[in-house]
């Protein structure tokens, strides 16, 4: 994949409660830094986006405190990348900071696990301890996407695109997938949220939110397994990672791959 670039974009950021990314640990601090990050492949046929962050109006909508950095559609901006051209959106799963709804790609496919979308229209997501995380909004709109045929339903482990797969591993949320990228260095997994801090990988921590424990122990061992190294792991929402990669424009870290 030599003429791959892989970037990680920052939306913003909030402190967030530490049980939501570290299960039971007692002695975390109360709460932790949480990035808001979303990701972008660029090769030759075009960019992918791996999930798509949200607007400014959706923190208001939702009443949610946040230091705003920048929109999506800006940030994709600042490294050349019109959005009319992204071909598709692979959502790691549905919850608000990774899927809000809004158009921001609109010749974009999506791709999301079948048991997310199967999870999203069941009655029980109107309790909130289960529902709670997602935007009612987002999840209307993304029915009527399917409806209109620009829903991609994955089932399972598949390739998506050459050198882009899916990675089941539910936990954080029925359908939650990671995102695996074959590179010049070996394979690197983007988590989405069952692995939202390096810590949870380094100490066998699972994701604090999550509807099943097993499966949430189970997906850290699934990324160690799919990634070519720890440096392979991409995490959710750890501010670690902007330390990691090198900034290339502001709010835009770049992965892998050459400048263009």
């Amino acid at each position: 994949m030599k003429s791959r670039r892989i970037y990680m974009l920052k939306v913003g950021e909030r402190e967030a409660p530490s049980i939501n990314h570290l299960y039971l640990e007692e002695n975390a601090p109360a709460r932790l830094l949480a990035c808001m990050y979303f990701w972008c492949v660029v090769d030759e046929k075009g960019p992918v986006v791996i999930d798509q962050g949200f607007s400014a109006q959706t923190l208001k909508d939702l009443n949610i405190p946040f230091r705003f950095e920048a929109e999506p559609p800006e940030l994709l901006r600042r490294i050349g990348i019109d959005v009319k051209d992204v071909r598709a959106v692979i959502l790691t799963h549905l919850h608000w900071d990774h899927y809000s709804g809004e158009e921001f790609f609109p010749r974009a496919n999506y791709f999301v696990q079948q048991r997310e979308m199967a999870y999203v229209v069941n009655p029980l997501i109107n309790y909130r301890a289960l529902g709670r995380f997602y935007n009612r909004a987002a999840l209307e709109k993304i029915v009527r996407l399917h409806l209109a045929g620009r829903v991609v339903v994955i089932d399972g482990d598949q390739q998506l695109f050459p050198g882009i797969s899916s990675l089941w591993t539910g936990g954080h949320s029925p359908g939650s997938q990671g995102v695996v990228l074959e590179t010049e260095k070996g394979s690197a997994v983007i988590c989405g949220d069952v692995v939202p801090r390096y810590q949870n990988i380094r100490e066998d921590i699972p994701c604090g939110i999550h509807t099943n424990t097993i499966e949430a122990v189970q997906a850290l061992e699934k990324v160690k397994a799919r990634a070519g190294s720890m440096d392979r792991i991409l995490t959710g929402h750890d501010p670690e990672a902007m330390q990691k990669y090198p900034r290339v424009a502001e709010g835009v870290y770049l992965i892998e791959g050459g400048l263009p």
